[in-house]
This record gives C-alpha cells, structure tokens and sequence, in this order.
C-alpha cells in the first residue's frame, strides 16, 4: 500500500469538500474522505504506529463541521 498516495487522494478529498457546492457533493467528497482517512489509520496501526491511536482518537471529521472556505481576491495588479 502506497501510504503516501492515500494521503494525497485525502488531501484531494477534504479541499474538493471545502470548494463544494451544495451538501449532495460536500457528502460525497467527505465519504470519500473519511474512506481514506480509515485506510490510513488501519495502515499505521498494522504497522504499530504508536502515534496513530492519537491521531484518530477524535475519529474523522463529520460533513457538518466542514466549512465552505471563501478565496479573497487577488489585490496585486500589474507586474512588479
């Protein structure tokens, strides 16, 4: 198992929850999400990982706790 690979598809998961729309696509995505997110802790604790236990002591992040994060506007214009 590619551990690395599981965490990048995570990351991928939890930003495409932050840019969703509506709650159809933020339940999806943080699914999917929380799929890695166990597939990693079970990886670590396969491997005895000590710090794994601490690290999913709080479980995964439910879809409600996740905010829909604005991007600010760019102020810099021109080349400079």
């Amino acid at each position: 198992m590619d551990l690395n690979r599981l965490y990048f598809k995570h990351q991928l998961s939890m930003m495409l929850v932050s840019s969703a729309e509506d709650t159809p696509d933020r339940t999806y995505h943080q699914t999917n999400a929380n799929g890695f997110a166990r597939r990693i802790a079970r990886f670590q604790r396969g491997c005895g990982a000590s710090a794994a236990a601490a690290w999913n002591s709080g479980g995964v992040t439910p879809v409600a706790a996740v905010r829909k994060t604005e991007v600010m506007p760019s102020t810099r214009t021109g080349n400079t």
